[in-house]
């Protein structure tokens, strides 16, 4: 699809026309205003004089003594806002959007909006619609993640037939206007556009026809169209069920597809011995972002500034060093582990710390010792990242601390070892902390994540 396919150049540089002539006549506006100002000033001399409410609140008169460069930065931006908002509405840009994205839109708006130039308008257009599909799917994870937060890891969870939504109040006030109501839109949002069907205005949507439809009517009531069948408690409570199969297996498709293959491949092993078949997607291997690295040194005590020097750190699946090399940098010690042979070369190549390239589930504290602290971001599909800070948790001495970046799915997932893991790491008065939405985009994945912080005792 192009900017041309949602609306025409000859009308967007009509638009634009209108823009110019209303900015040139603004900019006579000024003059005349000033004009008037200094006539006022001869005609009553006192200053009692008030400019009457005019009602026309679109068209704002700005304070003219602010100068008329001010002046036209002020109207430039209130037409600007204007023209985008009615060229988000003309090119129906505004229902393809999800939530984060009109979120961002409306915040552009608000604080500095691009001049609405003909180049600029088609520019912007085809940007959004190169990104289009990534900002659906990342809609969908974001509108099934507010619903339930195992919704967040993608780690074997799906969308199944129905959701339960708690604290609706029996007449759906809470629904069409409290805080079930924008998640509500955006889940008829996805089921629209995945099939096919134009995404309603709000007197027309599933949310406003079901609540006039059950309101003042005895409980539990019910009420379905083509894509869902909702059905009311006395208790406040609302149970939606999803009518199409094939819209559910899409969305559980375009999830996996969100989150990356890693997760979508992940498989639930109740077995106690550590996951050694190779990982896939290059061994599980993404590297980790810089923001997290600082995150990851930071939270064991590791800045700039702060002597390291005598600090043994430990980083098992090193991958291409980026935790490593951070920790060189402030002078500790570092011992870097990685099983694949180029990256293990490449790694050594740097010189900045001790390398093995060796699989880290045949080494143990004997071999390596014990180290102050542990810094990993280890492969996390199949449950692999468990595997791996279970052992690596032997190498940490007493006092020593094990910081890891996991899958968002070893602290949602119900496998019973997920379950034991979660019981080791509060145990040892372990915690973990979501890491931001996106944090490992620029490394090919959108998995979500958390930061486990483990200290041994002295005693």
């Amino acid at each position: 699809m192009s900017a041309t396919s949602l609306v025409r150049k000859e009308s967007i540089e009509e638009l634009c026309g209108h823009r110019a002539r209303a900015l040139e006549l603004y900019a006579q506006a000024y003059d005349v205003l000033v004009e008037a100002g200094r006539a006022v000033d001869r005609a009553s001399p006192t200053g009692l004089f008030q400019i009457p409410e005019t009602g026309y609140r679109g068209h704002a008169l700005f304070d003219i003594r602010a100068g008329r460069d001010e002046w036209a930065v002020l109207m430039r931006k209130a037409v600007d806002r204007s023209v985008w908002t009615h060229l988000a509405k003309l090119t129906e840009l505004e229902k393809l959007m999800d939530r984060q994205a009109h979120d961002e839109f409306r915040k552009q708006l608000d604080a500095d909006p691009p001049e609405a130039t003909p180049e600029n308008c088609f520019a912007t257009i085809q940007s959004f619609l190169g990104q289009a599909d990534d900002i659906f799917k990342r809609g969908i994870a974001n509108v099934f993640s507010a619903l339930d937060r195992r919704f967040r890891s993608h780690d074997g969870f799906k969308v199944g037939s129905r959701i339960v939504l708690t604290g609706a109040s029996p007449e759906w006030s809470s629904l069409t206007s409290g805080r079930h109501s924008e998640t509500l839109r955006d889940v008829e949002r996805t089921f629209c556009v995945l099939g096919g069907k134009r995404n309603p205005e709000w007197a027309d949507s599933f949310i406003r026809r079901a609540s006039d439809a059950t309101r003042n009517v005895p409980k539990p009531a019910v009420f379905e169209d083509e894509y869902f069948r909702i059905r009311i408690f006395k208790n406040g409570n609302a149970h939606l069920y999803f009518l199409r199969d094939d819209l559910v297996e899409e969305v559980n498709r375009l999830l996996s597809e969100y989150y990356g293959a890693a997760l979508g491949d992940a498989r639930q092993r109740e077995t106690h011995e550590p996951n050694r078949t190779p990982a896939k997607n290059d061994g599980g291997f993404f590297e980790t972002p810089t923001p997290l690295v600082e995150r990851v040194l930071e939270e064991a005590g590791m800045w700039a500034g702060r002597d390291c020097s005598e600090l043994r750190v430990l980083e098992p699946e090193a991958g291409l060093g980026r935790i490593a090399y951070a920790a060189a940098a402030l002078g500790a010690d570092v011992t870097a582990i990685e099983l694949n042979a180029q990256r293990a070369r490449e790694l050594a190549a740097g010189r900045k710390c001790r390398v093995y390239c060796r699989d880290f589930f045949d080494e143990t504290p004997a071999t390596l010792g014990l180290f102050d602290a542990v810094l990993m971001n280890p492969p996390f599909d199949g449950q692999r990242d468990i595997d791996h800070v279970i052992h690596a948790w032997s190498f940490v001495k007493p006092g020593g601390v094990l910081v890891a970046i996991m899958s968002a799915g070893v602290e949602l997932s119900t496998t019973r070892r997920a379950v034991a893991f979660r019981e080791l790491v509060e145990t040892n008065g372990g915690r973990f902390v979501d890491l931001p939405a996106g944090s490992f985009k620029e490394s090919g994945t959108m998995v979500n994540t958390v930061m486990l912080t483990m200290r041994r005792k002295t005693a």
